[in-house]
C-alpha cells in the first residue's frame, strides 16, 4: 500500500504512452498517404497551410514529447514503489 500512488502514476504513464504511440502510428500512416516528407524540416513546411497534415504532425510531436519527457519519470516512480522507507508510519509522525 505504501507504493500504491507511485505505482498507479507509473501505470497511468505507461497506458497514456501506449495510447499516444498507437495514435502516432496512425498519424504516420495518414501522413504517408498524403506523401508527406519524413524529415522534420520538410514536414514543417509541408504542414504549413494544410490543417489535416498539421493535425497528424502534432500527434507525432505529442507522442515524441511524452516518450522523451514524461515517460522517463517512471524510473523514479518505480524506485519509490520498491523503496523500503516507512517513515510515514513512524511513531514520531503520529505522536501520542
Amino acid at each position: 500500500a505504501y507504493g500504491a500512488t507511485p505505482f498507479m502514476m507509473a501505470a497511468g504513464n505507461l497506458f497514456v504512452g501506449y495510447m499516444l504511440l498507437q495514435q502516432a502510428k496512425l498519424a504516420r500512416a495518414a501522413l504517408a498517404g498524403m506523401d508527406a516528407p519524413t524529415s522534420e524540416g520538410a514536414l514543417a513546411e509541408f504542414v504549413s497551410g494544410n490543417d489535416e497534415a498539421a493535425f497528424y504532425a502534432a500527434k507525432l510531436e505529442t507522442a515524441r514529447f511524452f516518450v522523451t519527457q514524461i515517460l522517463p519519470e517512471n524510473r523514479w516512480r518505480l524506485a519509490q514503489v520498491v523503496h523500503e522507507d516507512r517513515s510515514a508510519l513512524s511513531a514520531l509522525a503520529f505522536p501520542g
